[in-house]
């Protein structure tokens, strides 16, 4: 997700957008059809995965929204992740 996400806020920078435009598809647990794929991939949508797992739709959906928040948290403001493990961040 984070190597589909820098060109999108790289774009979305050069129009003066703080963040880009993301569409999420997420398709049925048995996946997409080839011809709804190569749709989708003449559209303008880059293909990526939560892994290996496949996922109920609604679980899919939710994991897809919250994985692209971080992504776009992490990438615009790397500050406004922290990660403390010991305890000692305040």
């Amino acid at each position: 997700i984070f190597q589909a996400l820098t060109p999108l806020i790289a774009a979305a920078r050069e129009r003066g957008a703080s963040l880009p435009v993301v569409t999420l598809a997420v398709g049925p647990e048995g996946g997409f059809e080839p011809t709804e794929l190569d749709a989708f991939m003449a559209a303008g949508f880059i293909a990526v995965t939560l892994g290996r797992n496949i996922l109920r739709f609604e679980t899919a959906a939710h994991s897809g929204l919250a994985a692209v928040r971080a992504m776009l948290e992490l990438v615009t403001d790397p500050d406004a992740i922290r990660v403390d493990l010991d305890g000692t961040d305040q």
